[in-house]
């Protein structure tokens, strides 16, 4: 079985690697499912408003929240959801 800081670790590749971002995501969440098969790693990412120039050079910056479920035994991501 994988630790829970293993699990954030894959989530955290795996977001960076499927978006060809550079940001770091941070870590708001984490929990086991209830049938202790996957972990569920929540990460919030910063994306800034798609405002004008205005917006963008004073920081309006909107955070998404992402979930991710990796599966407990192996580490394999098992799906990536954006939290509502």
């Amino acid at each position: 079985m994988i630790t829970a800081k293993e699990a954030v670790e894959i989530a955290v590749k795996y977001y960076q690697e499927v978006t060809s971002s550079y940001a770091l995501p941070v870590v708001e969440e984490v929990d086991m499912s209830d049938d202790d098969k996957a972990w569920l790693i929540t990460l919030g990412i910063e994306r800034a408003d798609k405002g004008n120039a205005v917006s963008t050079l004073y920081g309006n910056v909107k955070i998404i929240y992402k979930v991710f479920s990796i599966d407990a035994e192996n580490g394999n991501v098992l799906s990536m959801k954006i939290r509502e």
